[in-house]
């Protein structure tokens, strides 16, 4: 089994219904709307996470300045 590829493609709004109807005729392509893409994300990110307001300034530091 291959681990699919994701790729975002901006479509002018008004061509934008002709271009899904198109990409739905390809059975190798799946159509996901940015929406539920998030709704995916929210309902499996994890539930209470252990961390305190330290662990969570730490992690924000260290992706702002490259070091924990």
């Amino acid at each position: 089994m291959q681990i699919a590829d994701t790729l975002v493609i901006k479509i002018d709004k008004s061509k934008k219904k002709a271009f899904l109807e198109m990409l739905k005729w390809l059975d190798f392509v799946e159509v996901q709307t940015q929406k539920s893409v998030l709704q995916r994300f929210v309902k499996n990110a994890p539930k209470n996470i252990p961390l305190s307001y330290d662990d969570i300034v730490a992690e924000v530091m260290a992706h702002r300045y490259g070091k924990k």
